[in-house]
């Protein structure tokens, strides 16, 4: 084996890690997209449509959620309505809460972003047991 053989078995190693940083030093996503400006300052934002139309520019059901990642606000949209919400990430899923129950101190409306990018609403008044269905479902994507 002669000296100048790590080297050669070295950069192929160190090229593919290079390919996976860009100038800014940010990493590409798993698409091979770079995050944008707001995720870097840690502002998500999402768009959900219905689940089987998506939502097109005509769209009726569109619901717009932002999430401040360093604060644990965010802000849900749905035509005129405009909710403050609290805002968390629970495993892989996102969840935005709103209608503060100040008697109870818990969450009656909630917005959950599956892994897999299933948008599910949540109305909980007037629930006994905590536990209700989706009342809407959605189609999300990041953008």
């Amino acid at each position: 084996m002669s000296e100048n053989s790590t080297p050669r078995r070295l950069f192929p190693l160190l090229a593919l890690v290079a390919g996976c940083a860009t100038a800014d030093g940010t990493s590409p996503n798993v698409e091979g997209a770079t995050p944008k400006e707001d995720t870097k300052a840690g502002i998500e934002q999402w768009k959900c449509g219905d689940y089987l139309d998506g939502c097109g520019f005509l769209a009726k059901n569109c619901v717009t959620l932002t999430a401040n990642l360093h604060d644990g606000t965010g802000e849900i949209r749905f035509g005129e309505i405009v909710e403050t919400t609290q805002f968390e990430v629970q495993g892989l899923e996102r969840r935005w809460n709103w209608c503060l129950n100040n008697v109870e101190g818990t969450y009656e409306c909630a917005f959950v972003i599956s892994v897999d990018g299933t948008g599910s609403y949540y109305n909980f008044r007037g629930s006994d047991s905590g536990t209700e269905k989706p009342r809407g479902l959605f189609k999300c994507a990041k953008r």
